[in-house]
């Protein structure tokens, strides 16, 4: 009986068909929900219903079934689609909202905000830390749609790349 579990719970393991990381797996299963493939829980593993709905979404698009090639097809998607966000009123919530996540943000240097195809707003952002010093250009994105109340726009919610993954980046990048 004991052997019958172990292989029961080996065959649930889950390996990466090649160096993928945890998070370019969940961008994609991000990425394929919102298309509507069946992929489970996101959770940055690359299991047997996550490898059903990239074949699926393969099939359908014409691209082969791995992640190099999926991120391929719809970073090109998202580029074609995408524009430059000069909407002022726009540009001053998520500049706000993007602001509430620094440690600085009166020295906060933004550029590239741009509106992806589905309405999510992704760009760059540069500003000091606890020590003064510019960290260096991180990818922000918003969740969700912009919701415009009379005049203004409710502050959106915001994620900024912390230096060591690059969720929003890989995000931004295919429009999950």
């Amino acid at each position: 009986m004991k052997g019958y579990v172990l292989v029961a719970a080996l065959a649930t393991l889950s390996y990466p068909a090649s160096a993928e990381t945890v998070g370019e797996i969940l961008v994609a299963q991000m990425k394929l929900r919102t298309l509507g493939y069946e992929v489970g829980k996101p959770d940055g593993r690359m299991g047997p219903a996550t490898r059903k709905g990239l074949n699926a979404a393969a099939v359908k698009n014409g691209f082969d079934p791995t992640l190099a090639e999926m991120f391929k097809f719809f970073a090109i998607k998202t580029v074609t689609g995408e524009t430059k966000v000069e909407d002022e009123g726009i540009l001053k919530v998520v500049k706000d909202a993007v602001g509430d996540s620094l440690k600085d943000p009166f020295s906060a240097e933004y550029k590239d905000i741009r509106r992806l195809p589905s309405g999510r707003i992704c760009g760059e952002v540069n500003a000091k830390n606890l020590y003064g010093a510019y960290v260096g250009w991180q990818t922000f994105m918003t969740y969700g749609p912009l919701i415009k109340l009379g005049e203004t726009y409710m502050k959106p919610s915001v994620m900024v790349d912390d230096g060591e993954d690059e969720l929003a980046y890989m995000a931004c990048l295919i429009d999950a």
